[in-house]
C-alpha cells in the first residue's frame, strides 16, 4: 500500500489543535476550572519560565499526533468527514482515554482535570480526523 499523506492537512490539524487548546484552556472556556483543578491560582498562570519552548514542544506533539491520525485515516481509507471523526473517536478511546484514566486511578489526579483535558483531546481528535479524511 502506498502511503499518500496530505502534509498541509497534517499541518492545519496541528495548528487547529493548538488554537483549540488556547481557547479551551482560556478564561473564556475552562481556564479557571483547569487552574483550580491543577491547584494553581490565577496569578500562577505562567507555570513555565520558557513558555515559547513549552509551546514549541507542544506544537511538535500536535504535529506528531496529527501525523499518526493521518496514517490511520489513510490505512482505513476514510474519505468522509464522518469516517474521519469516527477514527478520531477511536484513537481517543484507544490512546488518550486509558492514559488519562491511569492518571486518575494511580496518580490521584483530580477528576475534574481529567474531564477537562480528555474533553479537549476528544474534540481535537474528532475535528482533526474529519479534516484529514476530507482534505
Amino acid at each position: 500500500m502506498t502511503i499518500d499523506l496530505n502534509w498541509w492537512a497534517i499541518l492545519v490539524s496541528g495548528i487547529i489543535g493548538m488554537l483549540l487548546g488556547s481557547l479551551w484552556y482560556s478564561q473564556i472556556l475552562f481556564g479557571k476550572q483547569w487552574m483550580e483543578a491543577m491547584g494553581k491560582k490565577e496569578d500562577e498562570a505562567d507555570m513555565h519560565k520558557n513558555m515559547w519552548g513549552a509551546y514549541s514542544i507542544s506544537f511538535i506533539g500536535a504535529l506528531l499526533a496529527s501525523f499518526i491520525l493521518a496514517l490511520l485515516v489513510e490505512y482505513k481509507l476514510a474519505a468522509t468527514f464522518l469516517e474521519g471523526t469516527i477514527l478520531g473517536i477511536m484513537a481517543w478511546v484507544g490512546f488518550v482515554l486509558p492514559f488519562g484514566l491511569n492518571g486518575v486511578l494511580f496518580e490521584s489526579r483530580n477528576k475534574k482535570l481529567f474531564y477537562i483535558n480528555t474533553g479537549y483531546y476528544l474534540l481535537w481528535f474528532v475535528l482533526a480526523g474529519g479534516i484529514l479524511a476530507v482534505w
